[in-house]
This record gives C-alpha cells, sequence and structure tokens, in this order.
C-alpha cells in the first residue's frame, strides 16, 4: 500500500505500464508494481490523461522532478496516443520520458540471453505479435489483433451505426 513505499532517491526511474486493464506502476529495481490504478480509454482526452499521471505519482508519493519515467506501452498505440501521455508525464515536470512496447520488457526481463525472436503476448483484449532483431522491434511487421469478444463488440458498436 501507499504507506509501504520508502522515499527513493532521485536516480530511480518510475515504470508505468499502461498496456494492461490497470495501469501498473512503480519503481525500477523493485520486485514488483508498487499500484495498480484503473486504466483509462487510450483515446481519453488531455485533461484525463492529466489527472491519471497524477494520481500515479500521487499513490507512489513520488515528485515528478525527481524521476525519470519508463512508460511501457501497447504495441498498437498511436502517436497521437503516445502525445497524449507524453504532455502529461512532462506537463508535471518529469525531465526524461522513454517510451517502450510493453510486449518487448517481457522479452529483455525475461533472461534468456536471446535478443533476437518472435514474441506473442495474449493479453485480454488482443493478441501481440512483435518481430525482434539484435534486441529491435521490428514495428512495420508488427500485428495487434482484437481477440473475439473486442471484434464482437465493434462489430456490434459498428452495426449500431
Amino acid at each position: 500500500g501507499k504507506n509501504a513505499i520508502a522515499a527513493k532517491p532521485m536516480d530511480v526511474v518510475v515504470v508505468i505500464d499502461t498496456s494492461c486493464s490497470n495501469w501498473l506502476c512503480g519503481f525500477d529495481g523493485d520486485s514488483g508494481p508498487a499500484a495498480a490504478l484503473p486504466a483509462i480509454h487510450a483515446d481519453s482526452p488531455q485533461p484525463a490523461v492529466d489527472e491519471k499521471m497524477r494520481q500515479v505519482f500521487d499513490e507512489l508519493e513520488a515528485e515528478p522532478s525527481e524521476h525519470a519515467v519508463l512508460l511501457a506501452e501497447s504495441a498498437g498505440t498511436t502517436t497521437e496516443q503516445r502525445e497524449r501521455l507524453a504532455n502529461a508525464v512532462f506537463g508535471m515536470g518529469v525531465s526524461a520520458l522513454q517510451c517502450v512496447a510493453a510486449p518487448l520488457l517481457s522479452l529483455y526481463n525475461s533472461f534468456t540471453g536471446f535478443d533476437t525472436g518472435v514474441l506473442v503476448d495474449v493479453g485480454v483484449q488482443s493478441a501481440v505479435i512483435v518481430a525482434l532483431h539484435a534486441g529491435f522491434s521490428i514495428l512495420d511487421a508488427a500485428t495487434v489483433q482484437p481477440l473475439a469478444q473486442e471484434r464482437e463488440r465493434a462489430q456490434h458498436t459498428a452495426g449500431a451505426i
């Protein structure tokens, strides 16, 4: 919980994973997330993204200007979605931001020693397939496939219009 989080030195990076049904937040080097906050829709307006980012830092009891941020995002994140997240982070005074596709972090953290391969990540809403060569993702070859429930919801919504 909130009270169990010790003060972190300025060189510790805040890690925020926005690729899940909850935003998982914590600090690099910790064994797992310190907090899980309900996610907002990827296309939420800027004020909603700003508020969610404030919630993250409040929950972590972290001063934004004292930390860099590693943002783990869905492989299908658009430029506009990434810009809203970046605007929220930099608007709070964070000095450095790195955005990385969350599935790639799974591979980097797997201790396999591999830096080339194909990553298949099946989540609640979609399956992501990303090719990795010499430690770099080949995003032109990546694909995000909605799972049946999401596909049916999209078809139902399209049919109602």
